[in-house]
C-alpha cells in the first residue's frame, strides 16, 4: 500500500494544521497547498476532519496512527513528531475490503505474536468489529464479565492499556520480522 499523500504540517499552536511542506501528492491539485490548512487543501473542509489529532490542541502526537471511515472509503494516517513543532503525516486510503483484509491480518499477526488464547482471539475480533461486551457475551456464549476479563487479558498481552489503544496496536504490528509486538517484549 502506498501513501495518497505525505506531508509536513505545522504543530505550533499559532499555525496548528498549516501545511509546511508537501512530500507527495501526485493525484491531488495541491499547487498553493502550502500555507493553508491540510484539511482545506486535502479535504476541501472548512473545518478539521473528524478525529483527527492534529487539529486538538492538547495532543502529543506521539508516533501513532489513526483510522477514520467516510462515505465507505476508510484511510490510515499515521504521524511522526519531528523537531520544531513539526509533524510528518503519510495518508493511505482504502477501500472497504481491503481495509477489513488489513485489520484481519493484523489481527491474526498480534494475536500469534502476543500468544493469545482461543478466548482472547475471539474477543479481539469482537472488539475490533466494534461489538460492546454484552453482544460479545451473546455471541460467544459467556458472562460479560468474562468478556471484560479476556479484553483486559489480551489488551496487556498486546501492550495497551484501553480498548481505544486497540487500533493504534494494530496498525504498528509489523508485518515481518519479531516474534512478539514491541509494547509486550517483557
Amino acid at each position: 500500500m502506498k501513501p495518497e499523500r505525505i506531508f509536513h504540517v505545522s504543530l505550533s499552536p499559532a499555525r496548528r494544521g498549516e501545511v509546511l511542506s508537501i512530500v507527495f501528492a501526485p493525484q491531488h491539485g495541491v499547487s498553493g497547498g502550502v500555507g493553508r490548512h491540510c484539511w482545506e487543501v486535502f479535504e476541501q473542509r472548512t473545518s478539521p476532519c473528524a478525529g483527527c489529532p492534529i487539529a486538538q490542541r492538547d495532543a502529543s502526537l506521539d508516533p501513532s496512527a489513526f483510522t477514520t471511515s467516510e462515505g465507505g472509503r476508510y484511510r490510515i494516517v499515521s504521524f511522526e513528531r519531528e523537531p520544531n513543532e513539526v509533524a510528518l503525516v503519510s495518508v493511505v486510503d482504502l477501500s472497504d475490503e481491503v481495509f477489513h483484509q488489513v485489520v484481519a491480518l493484523r489481527v491474526e499477526l498480534a494475536s500469534d505474536r502476543a500468544g493469545l488464547s482461543v478466548q482472547e482471539r475471539a474477543v479481539l475480533h469482537g472488539m475490533v468489529r466494534g461489538l460492546q461486551d454484552k453482544e460479545l457475551a451473546v455471541e460467544l456464549g459467556i458472562a460479560p464479565r468474562t468478556v471484560k476479563f479476556h479484553a483486559a487479558n489480551l489488551l496487556r498481552k498486546l501492550g495497551g492499556g484501553r480498548r481505544l489503544d486497540l487500533f493504534r496496536l494494530l496498525l504498528t504490528v509489523p508485518l515481518e520480522g519479531g516474534d512478539e509486538p514491541e509494547a509486550s517484549k517483557d
